[in-house]
């Protein structure tokens, strides 16, 4: 099964589990209403409820495709795509309301068609680049969903896909069949991949888990990790939209690193 087909078939599970994944489609919603409302608000509202109707509504805005990449992550592309196609539909029914249609109802329809596909690739691209540019940033992969590193068929958003086996471990928060102690290693091997913050979290709960199982720290040995020309390339060309100077700042605030982490099991007492 390829990426894309995983990300499609998770994906509405994804946002019904993930509600800040629906703050964007909420402004959408929000700004159609307020600018159908527009001429009625009072006019101490109007100028700043125009405003926010012009960074949100129009395609052409981008607000909300980047912040929908922000909090999908690797979905950003996903998120932007779907956010497009929604405001599309927002932006083709807000023009024919309060602007004069010309021409046939087909080239109106053919118009309508071509604004929402226009809309949703600007929102796949958009969404597709925040996504890869957070992710960067928080040292998790943009690509594919691999593995979590402490079992082959562990991934952090699904969940075991199989059980581990003799000489693996358990990754963090596994409460499945556990292994008979007689067929646990002498030695275990972690890499932890990140920042300092998401190395130190990920250390203290395989510690705990480990730590039942007799296993102290032998040896560790970290390595700096490059964010990769595709993070840099990514912020600097978000940096018009603010964002990227964020980015960048937290790219040179926050370094990633790899520290593999040896674990041997203290002898059992007889």
């Amino acid at each position: 099964m390829t990426t894309l087909t995983k990300d499609l078939r998770g994906f509405l599970p994804f946002l019904r589990r993930t509600p800040r994944t629906w703050i964007p489609f909420g402004l959408l919603a929000v700004s159609f209403v307020v600018g159908l409302l527009l001429d009625q608000l009072p006019e101490a509202v109007q100028r700043p409820a125009a405003l926010f109707v012009q960074l949100t509504l129009p395609p052409t805005a981008l607000f909300v495709f980047l912040l929908g990449g922000l909090l999908a992550l690797r979905r950003g592309y996903l998120m932007g795509a779907a956010l497009g196609l929604v405001d599309g539909i927002l932006w083709v029914l807000f023009v024919s309301l309060y602007g004069d249609p010309n021409g046939t109802i087909l080239a109106q329809l053919i118009d309508a068609l071509v604004i929402i596909a226009i809309a949703t690739a600007v929102g796949l691209i958009a969404g597709g680049l925040a996504g890869i540019a957070i992710s960067a940033a928080l040292g998790r992969p943009w690509r594919g969903s691999p593995p979590y590193a402490h079992h082959a068929g562990w991934t952090r958003e699904e969940g075991p896909a199989a059980a581990w086996g003799p000489g693996v471990g358990p990754p963090p928060g596994w409460h499945g069949p556990s292994i008979p102690a007689s067929e646990l290693p002498d030695l275990l091997l972690r890499t932890y991949e990140g920042d300092v913050a998401r190395i130190r979290a990920d250390r203290a709960v395989d510690a705990a888990a480990l730590a039942e199982r007799g296993y102290v720290v032998l040896s560790e040995r970290a390595t700096p990790k490059p964010r990769g020309l595709g993070a840099w390339l990514v912020a600097t060309l978000l940096v018009f939209y603010v964002i990227g100077i964020v980015l960048i700042a937290w790219y040179l605030l926050r370094p990633l690193s790899t520290v593999e982490v040896t674990y041997r099991r203290r002898p059992r007492r007889a």
